[in-house]
């Protein structure tokens, strides 16, 4: 509650914030591009750490959580300068379009993914602890800061240079106030030597298969903007990220604050009939909440959008529509999915992710093959996303079931 609470207060502020930004100062191309470094950043920065920050939680002492935590850092700097690498080549050649359009904002790459590693690996630092109301707190800054410069450079005429700005300053601000709150409780943790190489190897599983799977994930996102972008134009892929964050920002926060004390929560259950009851308990009221979420988004009506925002957005309504009936099935799926970790199912997870790379992409050239639409391939990513997150759903159920790992 703690976590959900914080979370729905940092989520006013871009809400109340994002309609100014889309009526005064940026259109859908500026969102657009926007959304290519936002995913393209994520996707980097989400593997940066290894998956590390979730070994920290199954940690027996503080020593062996900060040994962890310090190794992810040295990870996550390797990280930072392989992504400067590639922001190098970005610029360079025109190999990714949405990432050449950037410019020289691509350099800003680096600085997301150092940011994003040191807030995974002290958030989790946090949950161990159960320390919840720091990680709410942090969120509140970052997006204070975030929405804040977005408004800044808005309000000085700046283009889409301006909403990455506002997305990198979040980061790095939530990075370094969080970084100071860990050294500050570190301080009181017996500190030994170690070796590198020998933590990421007791957290293989991590590595190898954690780590592959939500890279598998965050491409998905990118992919699809990418895809968007070179199909229909920068208009049709900004009114698509657009969407996705109204319906899927607020979600999204929510189930990663649900998702972290779920995986707090099932650590340490061993019976399987109790893993089993928590996990359809969790279910059923994720679905109402899905549901209710879904619902809302259809019944409101398109005239409101446009009075808001202009007639610039006047197809966005539809684009919300379309993008919550595969959210809404997401959501409750992200909020589950520590359930495969707890069951050392990562390789079934790498597969999943694999799989679902291929059902997307064929999804969507299917649905734009039907109409020749943005619609229409929407559509198509849509129904390709709502069966697979339903057979990831039936698939935990099944591993349940089946676990060595639990006892009767």
């Amino acid at each position: 509650m703690v976590l959900t609470t914080g979370t729905a207060l940092s989520q006013l502020i871009p809400f109340i914030v994002l309609p100014i930004l889309q009526k005064y100062f940026y259109g859908p191309a500026d969102f657009a591009l926007l959304a290519s470094f936002v995913y393209f950043s994520e996707m980097l920065g989400v593997i940066g750490t290894l998956k590390l920050e979730y070994a920290i939680v199954a940690q027996r002492t503080p020593q062996d959580a900060r040994e962890v935590l310090v190794t992810g850092v040295r990870v996550t700097l390797m990280s930072s300068g392989l992504a400067l690498l590639l922001a190098l080549i970005c610029f360079q050649w025109d190999i990714i379009h949405g990432l050449h359009e950037l410019g020289v904002t691509i350099f800003l790459l680096p600085a997301v993914v150092l940011s994003m590693g040191i807030i995974q690996l002290t958030s989790y630092w946090y949950n161990a602890r159960k320390e919840y109301d720091k990680i709410a707190q942090g969120k509140l800054v970052q997006t204070s800061t975030s929405e804040g410069t977005k408004l800044i450079g808005g309000w000085i005429g700046l283009n889409y240079t301006g909403l990455i700005l506002g997305r990198v300053l979040g980061y790095i601000t939530l990075s370094v106030v969080q970084w100071r709150r860990y050294l500050q409780q570190a301080v009181n943790v017996d500190r030994r030597n170690f070796s590198m190489w020998e933590v990421i190897v007791r957290n293989k599983s991590y590595v190898l298969y954690t780590t592959p799977s939500v890279f598998v994930g965050a491409l998905i996102n990118f992919l699809y903007i990418e895809l968007f972008l070179e199909n229909f134009g920068s208009e049709s892929a900004g009114m698509v990220s657009v969407a996705m964050t109204y319906v899927g920002a607020g979600l999204g926060m929510v189930a990663g604050s649900i998702s972290q004390v779920f995986y707090g929560t099932i650590s340490g259950i061993h019976r399987r009939s109790e893993l089993q009851s928590l996990y359809v308990r969790f279910l059923g009221r994720l679905l109402l909440m899905s549901a209710a979420m879904t619902g809302m988004i259809w019944v409101l009506p398109a005239s409101w959008i446009v009075g808001v925002l202009g007639p610039e957005w006047n197809d966005l309504i539809v684009y919300c529509r379309v993008i919550s009936v595969w959210l809404g099935v997401w959501f409750i799926s992200s909020s589950l999915s520590f359930i495969y970790l707890r069951l050392q199912r990562q390789n079934v997870m790498l597969f999943f992710d694999v799989l679902h790379v291929a059902m997307i992409y064929i999804g969507f050239h299917v649905g734009r093959g039907y109409d020749g639409t943005a619609l229409g391939a929407l559509w198509g990513f849509t129904w390709a996303q709502v069966l697979f997150y339903i057979i990831a759903i039936g698939m935990a159920l099944f591993f349940i079931r089946t676990s060595k790992l639990l006892h009767d």
